[in-house]
Parts: C-alpha cells; sequence; structure tokens
C-alpha cells in the first residue's frame, strides 16, 4: 500500500485461503501499479482484487483498501489526473456504494470531475463482473463512457464547443490567443443567466499570467465586445457575461 506520493506506508496480504491481513506497523494507503502515472489513470477501484481484474484488462487502475479508506491519499494522487475524468467503480453494496460517492464528493471539492460505475446485477463487484461472464476491457471502456461525467459546482460542461464562433470568424488572429484563453476560461465558469463570476487572481493563476496581464487581455476582449460586464460591490466579484456570438466587420454584434 502506497501513500498518494507513492511512498510505501504499508503491506496487505491475501492467501488463496483465508482473509485479508495487513501487517503490523503499516497504515492503509492506494495500491498503485508500479510506474502508473496519474496523467493515464481511468479507474479507482475498490480493493486490490478489483484492482488487479481492471489491470487484467490492461486498464490503468488505483485501489483503495476499502470502501471510504485512504480517500486522502486518493486525492494526492488524483490531483496530478489533468487531462482525462477518473471513473470510480463502487462495489455493490451499502459500504461499497457509500464509500464511492464519499469518494466522489471529495474528488468534486477538489475540482476533478469524475464517474462513478456500478457493475451491473448480480455481480457484486468488478472482479466477479470479469471472472463471470468475461467482461473485455471494450466492454468495461463503453460501460464507463456510458456513466454521465459528475462535474465540480461552477464548472460548465461542454463550453468547449462554443469558441468556435471565434475561430471560425477568424477573431483569434485579430485579438490574440492570450485574450482567446482568457475568454475560454471565463467561459468554464458556470452561473445563473449566462453571468459567471471568475476573480481575476484566480484567473490569472489558472492560465499562469500576472493580474495585470489578466486586465490587459480583460481590455481587448471589451474592446471587441466579446465581453460585457458589471463591477462587483460589497466585496463580491465583478459579475462578467461573454458573448461568443457571431463577428461581423471585425466587432461583435
Amino acid at each position: 500500500m502506497r501513500s498518494g506520493e507513492g511512498e510505501i506506508v504499508g503491506i496487505r496480504t491475501r492467501p488463496l485461503k483465508g482473509g485479508k491481513r495487513t501487517l503490523g506497523g503499516s497504515r492503509l494507503g492506494l495500491f498503485i501499479p508500479q510506474g502508473l502515472k496519474p496523467s493515464n489513470l481511468q479507474l479507482i477501484c475498490e480493493g486490490e482484487s478489483d484492482t488487479a481484474a481492471a489491470l487484467t484488462l490492461g486498464i490503468a487502475a488505483i485501489g483503495l483498501p476499502s470502501a471510504g479508506q485512504a480517500i486522502p491519499e486518493a486525492l494526492k494522487f488524483v490531483r496530478e489526473c489533468k487531462v482525462n475524468v477518473p471513473c470510480i467503480v463502487a462495489d455493490n453494496g451499502t459500504a461499497g456504494r457509500d464509500g464511492a460517492e464519499n469518494l466522489a464528493e471529495a474528488l468534486l471539492t477538489d475540482r476533478v470531475p469524475c464517474r462513478v460505475l456500478y457493475p451491473p446485477d448480480p455481480h457484486e463487484d468488478l472482479r466477479e463482473w470479469v471472472t463471470k461472464v468475461g467482461l473485455t476491457a471494450e466492454q468495461l471502456r463503453k460501460a464507463v463512457e456510458a456513466v454521465l461525467v459528475r462535474y465540480p459546482e461552477g464548472w460548465a460542461p461542454g463550453f468547449m464547443q462554443v469558441p468556435n464562433a471565434l475561430i471560425r470568424e477568424g477573431m483569434v488572429k485579430e485579438i490574440g490567443a492570450g485574450p482567446f484563453a482568457l475568454a475560454c476560461a471565463m467561459k468554464s465558469y458556470h452561473g445563473k443567466n449566462g453571468k459567471i463570476f471568475p476573480a481575476r487572481d484566480d484567473l490569472a493563476r489558472l492560465l499562469g499570467v500576472s493580474i495585470s496581464t489578466v486586465d490587459r487581455h480583460k481590455r481587448i476582449l471589451e474592446e471587441n465586445g466579446i465581453i460585457l460586464w458589471t463591477r462587483g460591490g460589497d466585496g463580491r466579484c465583478n459579475e462578467y457575461t461573454i458573448n461568443f456570438g457571431p463577428v461581423k466587420g471585425g466587432k461583435k454584434t
């Protein structure tokens, strides 16, 4: 068993006959295959045998020691997973379901989108699903893809389709890549009635630029009618509306 950073923190044995046993001096940690990078992670399983079942199918997975255990260590590992959306594979039992939902809630709180997959009845867990019906890697991938992604509060699913209006009309060449990236970053925040409330320092941190650069790019977006904003009061963030509509004569309409 390893920490979220990959350091060995404990040893668990599972003989062919008899139950699981954690050696003295161990603390609970994750089952992380040697060499697995967070960016390649696909599944988060409950227990070592479900993790082994996923690895047998050639699918990159880590495992929790049991339902709801070592969630802080899982968060440390998954924080580095910046591209793909990890899928939690639950056990079909009260403890397994509760543990999976607790992990999903922790991931979402940590701003990590995720999926939660429950093996179909009558299979108790992923190991049983694989061994009893001969589940293939392709079948498992399709089952994962069929599960809706859960997004952290404030995210706007599918927003990347919207900037096409700027790309197709050549507006990116006119305003520059920096302001375009800022517009996309702002649009990734989701609010009621199209209004969003990203703070300047949050945007700067997200894009890896200074606050003054955010302000400069924002002015370019304002001049081209791409964003409209209302100054926040009483300590509130400014309120923005993003206009990715059609472009006419070099200006937004």
